[in-house]
């Protein structure tokens, strides 16, 4: 693992930033099966509004990873989480009951990923949800999604299954946040952390 990383609460001015490794994320994981016309609509250009509501929903979560040796500006935010409730979605099989958390989308940057950013975004959520009183949290993912192995290194089990953007994804999920953090805290217990939750 290298560098240190700072999770932080997103603000206003992260939503370029955010959008734009959220279009290329999307890009990287995703380009290769997602039409050019799916692929438009998350261009970095078309998503700030979006990014700059989420940031000031306060029923949302938008944390940022930022690599402090990069300094202060937005060139430092080097990934970003983003969840919430569980929201209701098209499913083929299996069930959400019983879930009361959703990390909605997660992406670094290219040269971020096996760092352990990913780790920590993802346990900050978590610890942001329990704080807030959760106990357990799921997340879809597509089933052509070639990073899905993260979910499984990190102990997430497949619990339902169905449709978005026209295509095929299924739904991890653990049952307890403490176990989700410790798997994910256990990779990364070398990096500098700090959460403001």
């Amino acid at each position: 693992m290298s560098g240190s990383y700072v999770i932080r609460d997103a603000v206003l001015e992260d939503a370029p930033v955010i959008a734009e490794i959220h279009e290329r994320g999307w890009l990287q994981a995703y380009g290769h099966f997602i039409t050019p016309e799916a692929l438009a609509e998350k261009s970095a250009e078309k998503r700030i509004a979006y990014w700059q509501a989420r940031i000031a929903d306060p029923a949302v979560t938008v944390l940022v990873g930022c690599d402090p040796a990069l300094g202060d500006s937005s060139t430092a935010v080097q990934g970003m989480v983003y969840g919430g409730p569980v929201l209701p979605h098209d499913m083929t099989s299996g069930s959400l009951d019983g879930f009361d958390s959703e990390l909605y989308i997660l992406h670094c940057r290219q040269s971020a990923q096996g760092k352990g950013l990913g780790r920590l975004l993802t346990a900050a959520l978590a610890r942001r949800f329990q704080a807030a009183g959760a106990k357990s949290l799921v997340l879809w993912a597509f089933k052509d999604n070639a990073f899905r192995g993260f979910y499984d290194r990190i102990g997430g089990r497949v619990v339902a299954e169905g449709w978005d953007e026209g295509q095929a994804d299924i739904a991890y999920g653990w049952d307890d946040l403490n176990s989700l953090i410790a798997a994910c805290e256990g990779a990364t217990n070398t990096a500098n952390r700090a959460d403001t939750a």
